[in-house]
């Protein structure tokens, strides 16, 4: 394998911005009946009459334009076609009390299916099988022979037993004959090693499990889950030539935070890094599933992939798919707009064709997630892959690249950025401060955006930013799917009657927030100092807020000092908020507020926050589930005009955020006295007074900092900013 040298993320919004035609969708087909009833209350897997109560047609195998799966429901091979779902084979009763057929599917090259018996029960489930002949509707149960005794090690743990297989990966051969085929047993939520199946038939035509060369082979992916193995090689012959047959695989395994590896062997049977270790040739973050496959056309190595760009809470899962060069480059991606998904593997078939394209088979089925909104459904679609359509990039564009970036150097710049986005990634720069007094802003990405923003404010502040009150999740950004990094936003002003609002962005879908701060006042009906609303996964390191907060709507309704709700995983990290937060209907948090998100990690996190008043629920840092470390909050702060108990001093809240690398070169915000990001600049315009350092002043003792905003208690003579009450100078002491 050649080592990848282009980032995923880059790569697709390369591929969506040169406007590939490799891809046509030949047809696909969704359906939410299939499975109406199966619910968020799953059956008992170990329960053959529970499972049978549904079709449960978790996974999916094609050829031939066709595409199968199990009816759990009627034990049936089942056909789904653009017309809809049809069972064709009914499987015989196995003749084993108890024994029944599950959800694990495959077919050979000759038209045989591979079916596997039970579904998720160990260790049934990983070596009990079928081979099914639909020209003569015969079949024959097998078994891989595993010792009582049998275990194997992996990352320092002993896994006893062989697991248990929900997906199998494609057949090379004849399962009549002579066939290979690979799978990943799982251990819960780890799958260990892949075994490669090795079958053929004696003289009497029975089959055979060949024990000496269908071994277990250990992957050393350290976590794992929904692991599947698909063949290197086109043809079973192919894979016999082999010198070390382990190197005629290429696992892809799920480990864990939707980050996926790729694993294979070289070939001379050496574990082979190259691949797991790099991210370049991977599915986009937050992808649950684990679906892909491998082809080669004119000799050139292809793999088709889940990928997902952005998170919503009606499609954590995804049909979207990406077909990706071994050199890194992503040659065609194809999406399913009418798919929504709770969780489920993506069973992705790929099928070379002699006139030098691939069909692509894509197929998903889920239970419902009611609470989230998700129903119950399955969707099957086929695609057409033709690389001879592929339109290499001109890679000079502006925008494509962080070493290439749209730069922004002026108010005028920043209002001209919706003109220039293209679908997937845009990387921006500023390259000074700019002020939008008097400009009447219209947000970047409104909600349903395909743009992926990547802002770099490289130390720079945007001031007085008034997004319309009629704008859409009205903010810098509406629909943040990317990043915003070293960025101030000073006095921005927001009143919103409804939709999400936050100084950075409305919603906040799969993006990264770091190094940034947000100053002035925010109002809508999910309302919060940096985003409004978290569609997740977020994460925001290194940032501050002195921004209030609210929802005034009435309703039932969401504010945070960072992020007003939270639907979906939220992580953040070495920042603090200073604010006022008011939710008049609904939910009040001094850092976030939290809806239906069981992941909300808040780490060396401060509420510095002065009120925080909700009418259903208020809460000093998380109104809702959080998990926290090192969390503290002020002693003087008011919960719906309460002084709380438990918190901290002042003084203990500002040496705890000087512990922090981002803060901690002592830097205050001198208009507020609040701790400031080591980047920012002292942005005082009056003029130097020419004052004695005792100088008595109607407005308070005066403050002394430095030019560097580090405050100092004994100045001596020189420059300093000075801050008597609420006026800031800029003087000469003598």
């Amino acid at each position: 394998m050649k080592k990848i040298i282009c980032s995923m993320a880059l790569m697709l919004a390369v591929a969506s911005a040169s406007a590939q035609t490799t891809i046509t969708e030949l047809w696909r087909y969704n359906t939410n009946v299939l499975n109406a009833n199966w619910s968020d209350a799953a059956p008992k897997w170990t329960n053959p009459k529970a499972i049978k109560s549904m079709p449960c047609s978790r996974f999916a195998t094609a050829s031939n334009g066709k595409i199968f799966t199990i009816n759990m429901k009627t034990m049936s091979i089942a056909q789904i076609t653009v017309t809809g779902w049809q069972d064709v084979y009914k499987l015989p009763y196995s003749g084993i009390d108890g024994d029944f057929y599950g959800t694990a599917i495959s077919s050979d090259q000759a038209g045989h299916f591979l079916v596997g018996h039970y579904f998720t029960q160990a260790p049934e489930s990983s070596i009990v099988w079928s081979v099914y002949d639909p020209s003569t509707s015969s079949i024959e149960r097998f078994e891989i022979p595993v010792g009582d005794d049998y275990s194997v090690t992996s990352g320092g743990q002993t896994y006893a037993g062989v697991g248990r297989i929900d997906c199998v990966g494609r057949v090379l051969g004849d399962l009549t004959k002579e066939a290979v085929f690979f799978v990943g047993s799982s251990f819960g939520s780890y799958a260990p090693y892949v075994r490669m199946v090795k079958i053929s038939h004696d003289a009497d035509g029975k089959l055979i499990v060949d024990t000496d060369h269908s071994p277990e082979i250990v992957h050393n992916v350290d976590a794992s889950t929904l692991t599947i193995a698909q063949p290197k090689d086109s043809s079973y012959d192919e894979f016999v030539l082999r010198e070390h047959a382990e190197s005629g695989f290429i696992m892809y395994a799920n480990a864990g935070g939707g980050v996926n590896d790729f694993v294979t062997f070289s070939d001379t049977g050496a574990y082979d890094s190259s691949l797991a270790d790099n991210s370049d040739i991977k599915s986009v973050a937050n992808a649950s599933t684990s679906g892909f496959d491998s082809f080669v056309l004119d000799g050139q190595r292809y793999f088709v992939i889940n990928h997902l760009e952005t998170y919503d809470k009606m499609n954590c899962n995804t049909m979207n798919i990406a077909v990706v060069r071994e050199d890194g480059v992503v040659v065609g991606t194809w999406e399913n707009p009418d798919y929504a998904s709770q969780y489920g593997y993506s069973s992705i078939i790929a099928e070379p064709l002699a006139d030098g394209t691939a069909n692509i088979y894509i197929y998903n089925s889920t239970v419902a997630d009611t609470a989230a909104g998700r129903r119950a459904c399955a969707a099957a679609a086929v695609i057409k892959f033709d690389p001879s359509k592929y339109v290499p990039v001109d890679y000079d564009t502006p925008g494509l690249s962080a070493e290439n970036p749209l730069i922004v150097e002026s108010a005028q710049d920043l209002v001209d950025l919706k003109g220039k986005l293209v679908s997937g990634d845009n990387y921006i720069a500023l390259d000074c401060d700019i002020d939008m007094n008097g400009i009447g802003w219209s947000v970047l990405c409104a909600e349903g955006s395909t743009s992926r923003l990547h802002i770099d404010g490289r130390y720079h502040v945007i001031r007085n930013l008034r997004p319309l009150t009629t704008a859409q999740n009205g903010s810098l950004v509406g629909y943040l799917s990317g990043s915003v990094k070293n960025l101030g936003l000073e006095d921005v002003s927001i009143i919103n009657s409804w939709y999400c609002v936050g100084g950075i962005a409305g919603v906040a879908n799969d993006a990264k927030i770091d190094n940034c701060y947000v100053t002035g006042s925010i109002t809508g009906a999910a309302s919060g100092a940096l985003v409004g609303c978290n569609k997740g996964p977020l994460t925001i390191t290194n940032c501050y807020s002195f921004a209030d907060a609210a929802d005034r709507t009435g309703a039932a309704e969401y504010s945070g000092g960072l992020v007003g709700c939270s639907d979906a995983a939220l992580s953040i990290s070495n920042s603090y908020a200073s604010c006022t937060v008011t939710s008049t209907g609904g939910h009040a948090g001094g850092i976030v507020a939290v809806q239906h998100s069981t992941s909300v990690n808040l780490r060396d996190v401060v509420a510095w926050t002065i009120a925080v008043d909700g009418k259903t629920m208020a809460a000093p840092v998380c109104a809702g589930g959080c998990v926290s470390n090192n969390v503290k909050y002020w002693n003087g702060m008011e919960i719906n005009g309460v002084k709380t108990d438990g918190g901290v001093s002042d003084e203990e809240l500002r040496e705890e955020i000087l512990k922090w690398s981002a803060f901690n070169e002592g830097k205050v915000n001198v208009v507020t006295d609040y701790p400031a990001l080591n980047w920012q600049e002292i942005f005082v315009t009056s003029d130097i007074e020419d004052i004695l350092a005792d100088k008595d002043d109607a407005d308070g003792q005066p403050v002394y900092y430095n030019l560097q905003g580090v405050r100092t208690d004994n100045p001596g003579r020189g420059i300093y900013i000075v801050r008597r009450g609420n006026k800031v100078t800029k003087e000469f002491v003598r």
